[in-house]
């Protein structure tokens, strides 16, 4: 391995070394999620509640899978108070976000589209 895990110090890259991947992760869901949609499993148009009950909670009931991909379902924001450890906590991380408030700064998902293509 070449590089340095830390310009700073000069700590070099090591096999254990982490990186920030940034937003790397966003294409890794969207193909599994459409993997799941070509096998029935799950349905874009379906409110997230039927996958994820608790999502419902707080003014979240009528965002559907599609609003959550396309960042429409009025929740933009992570989690008062989350640290490196409670990103790790699926348990923890999914009751928060399934806690938060409908941003009612943006609208309620629309039910159909505005714009046709």
């Amino acid at each position: 391995m070449h590089g340095a895990a830390d310009p700073a110090t000069g700590r070099p890259v090591e096999p254990e070394t982490l990186f920030n991947v940034f937003s790397v992760t966003k294409a890794v869901t969207a193909t599994a999620l459409h993997i799941q949609d070509e096998r029935g499993l799950v349905d874009y148009d379906e409110p997230v509640a039927i996958y994820w009950p608790d999502f419902a909670a707080n003014g979240k009931q009528g965002a559907t899978v599609r609003h959550v991909l396309t960042h429409r379902a009025g929740v933009p924001q992570m989690p008062v108070d989350v640290t490196a450890e409670m990103m790790c906590d699926w348990a923890a991380m999914a009751s928060a976000i399934a806690a938060l408030p409908r941003c009612r700064l943006w609208p309620r998902p629309a039910r159909r589209r505005i714009i046709s293509r």
